[in-house]
């Protein structure tokens, strides 16, 4: 047997494939997907089949990426159950820079590893953000095939990639099947005025009138035409059938400014419901009545108002946060003997067996007994775990 190929297939990275918009996990994809504006800085991406096709499990996979700039890359997986994978730059593969107009191939011909398909029958999309300066993507665990990044994909999309994506970037998405052959139909895609850029489930389509075939399920699109806002419409394709999705652009609406800052920063705000991102926060809206609710993960405090937007206003909000909430772990402590004396951080706590409701943190585990050892560690606290430390005491001779 070829020894190179036996170091290939040890290498071998298995690409998981589930169906991204599965009922289990409710995911809307036009919050999820990055569509970038129309310009002369785009990003090609297609695989080693024709969009849409089908895949079986066990089958090599091939991703090829083709940015008009020079840039550097990054592939993401959303996963059906909220994990934000990446897949490129990987383990094997961490050079992430590519020329402009150069072809990208992945895994390439000469890597040590291959994608394989694998997992439930379904539709997998693919998405690619291709930027001038490297994304802070804090930490990322290379040790690990392809590494999950979070499991809260809005936020993560909207917190540390949106966020960072200022001056020349640019997206693209694919999808393809594992395991079925989709049904097809017929979308007409349309504007008024004619005209406008399309982009539909993030990949550019061209520009209206036009006609796309698409396979059968829920997509979206997004149009752009100059001087107008964009339009985004969500749209089911049915199987053997002609749909018109048409966006009608109207006048620019008037827009003002809302800051909103908090102390300590990082608390989530939503704007009408809709999550916006973290604080300190800048948004245009519209002009009219809005709703504000501001919420910080590690403190009780949450508020709530509504508030008004002129043209041309800047309304500034800052709100404080000052009682922190309580993340308490669950530690249980044995020993044998038992009525061993228990300490954290030289504070007693009482006998063994005991059970605590402590919070979170790094503590020094002290077990006190007369005529025995004393027994001394370290321990960490998780919010919401249950940690058991059972010790044999040894006994002074």
């Amino acid at each position: 047997m070829n020894p190179r190929k036996v170091f290939i297939l040890a290498l071998v990275v298995m690409l998981t494939i589930t169906a991204l918009f599965a009922a289990q996990t409710k995911i809307s994809p036009e919050r999820i997907i990055i569509v970038p504006k129309p310009s002369e800085f785009t990003v090609d991406l297609w695989f080693d089949k024709k969009e849409g096709a089908t895949y079986k499990p066990g089958e090599d996979f091939t991703i090829f990426i083709k940015p008009s700039q020079s840039a550097y890359i990054y592939v993401f997986d959303i996963t059906p159950d909220g994990d934000v994978r990446l897949l490129f730059p990987n383990k094997y593969d961490s050079n992430n820079f590519v020329s402009a107009n150069t072809v990208k191939q992945i895994p390439g011909p000469n890597s040590n590893y291959t994608l394989k398909v694998a997992g439930s029958p379904g539709k997998e999309i693919i998405q690619v953000v291709a930027v001038k300066s490297k994304l802070r993507l804090i930490p990322i665990p290379l040790a690990e095939e392809i590494p999950i990044l979070s499991k809260e994909p809005l936020e993560f999309f909207t917190d540390v990639i949106r966020k960072q994506l200022v001056g020349d970037w640019t997206s693209a998405s694919s999808y393809f099947y594992v395991g079925i052959v989709p049904t097809h139909g017929t979308v007409s895609l349309e504007s008024d005025p004619q005209g406008a850029y399309v982009y539909v489930d993030g990949r550019y389509r061209g520009t209206t009138p036009m006609k796309i075939v698409l396979d059968s399920g829920e997509h979206f699109a997004v149009f752009y035409l100059e001087g107008y806002e964009p339009v985004i419409l969500n749209f089911q394709v049915e199987p053997n059938r002609v749909i018109t999705v048409k966006a009608r652009f109207e006048k620019p609406h008037r827009v003002g400014q809302i800051t909103i800052r908090s102390e300590p920063s990082g608390a989530k705000v939503y704007i009408d419901d809709v999550y916006k991102g973290r604080t300190p926060l800048e948004l245009t809206l519209s002009e009219g009545e809005h709703e504000l609710k501001v919420i910080h993960p590690d403190y009780v405090e949450e508020y709530a108002l509504t508030f008004r937007i002129f043209e041309g206003s800047n309304v500034i909000y800052s709100f404080p946060f000052y009682q922190k909430k309580q993340k308490l772990g669950t530690l249980e402590v044995y020993s044998q003997p038992m009525g061993a004396r228990v300490f954290l951080n030289g504070r007693y706590y009482g006998d063994t067996p005991l059970t605590l409701q402590i919070n979170e943190g790094r503590y020094e585990l002290a077990l006190i007994k007369e005529g025995y050892r004393v027994y001394v560690t370290d321990i960490e606290i998780d919010s919401g775990i249950r940690q058991v430390v059972s010790v044999n005491l040894v006994k002074i001779d």
